[in-house]
């Protein structure tokens, strides 16, 4: 089988995509940097917990830490609307970067398709979907809106006094992050709980 040749149709796709790639990367680096401020001396642990972690349990965490400290803050309506941007955005990249792509240049058209887990020995296609390039576009933008609203957001909680942490927070949060750690732990042993 013969790859077709690269066209300006097929770039054009490949550089959004590209584009979609940095502009998540660079929430994910908000979203670390918001965790490290919150866990203050514990920076290091922070760290630790988000290298390489998948973004669902990024937030997990965050979240854990931000309402051991802020639940009745007035940031909380604000920091709970993020989330749920940051999880919806990441559900639309994830379906057009866990699939594959094809593309028809002669047409313009591009194609994602996803393959199920298997069924009795049998893989399944599904979530096959002609995506126009617009809505790309619109994933970026919204990405990029988002960035901007997370850097607000830590820049305000960067300079709120009650993001100071007092020590029975210190010893709720180390509990939690000893908790996940252990759980994240058990996990990564197979055949052991």
């Amino acid at each position: 089988m013969e790859l077709e040749p690269t066209t300006p149709f097929r770039e054009s796709y490949h550089s959004i995509l590209g584009q979609i790639v940095v502009a998540m990367g660079q929430i994910e680096l908000q979203i670390s940097l918001l965790l490290i401020h919150m866990l203050g001396q514990n920076q290091g642990l922070a760290v630790n917990l988000t290298f390489g972690a998948h973004l669902d349990r990024i937030i997990d965490i965050m979240k854990a830490v931000f309402y051991s400290k802020h639940q009745d803050d007035e940031t909380a309506p604000l920091f709970e609307y993020l989330v749920g941007e940051i999880n919806r955005l990441n559900h639309e990249r994830n379906k057009n970067f866990h699939c594959a792509w094809t593309f028809d240049s002669a047409r313009e058209r591009a194609n994602r398709f996803r393959i199920s887990k298997h069924t009795k020995g049998v893989h399944h296609a599904n979530d096959w979907k002609e995506v126009p390039f617009h809505e790309l576009q619109n994933l970026n933008g919204e990405l990029n809106v988002l960035n901007d609203e997370i850097r607000a957001f830590n820049t305000k909680y960067y300079s709120n006094p009650k993001a100071k942490i007092t020590p029975d927070q210190r010893r709720a949060t180390d509990d939690l992050i000893s908790e996940m750690q252990r759980k994240a732990k058990s996990r990564a042993k197979p055949g052991k709980k």
